[in-house]
């Protein structure tokens, strides 16, 4: 499984408390099993993948809120502005 589905599928708290707690230089993480592996397991995720995935959804997080932000300030500014056709 790869990073970006294991946050579909968990959550990015999960995938948080999986990089968070890695263990003896872990490279893969089962949920299945709870358990982490040094080397891969069927239905495992590789740690390095879940954090790459976890930097692009906090980019995309991030992202999200400055367009919320500007397209509220946009709207706020056009209903002040009113018609100056």
């Amino acid at each position: 499984m790869n990073g970006h589905l294991f946050i579909n599928r968990f959550g990015i708290e999960a995938a948080n408390r999986i990089v968070d707690n890695v263990v003896f230089e872990a490279k893969y993480y089962c949920e299945k099993t709870g358990s982490y592996y040094s080397s891969h397991k069927n239905g495992a995720v590789e740690i390095k993948s879940l954090t790459q995935a976890i930097r692009e959804y906090k980019q995309l997080v991030s992202a999200k809120a400055a367009y919320e932000t500007r397209l509220m300030h946009w709207n706020a500014a056009l209903n002040k502005g009113g018609d100056h056709e």
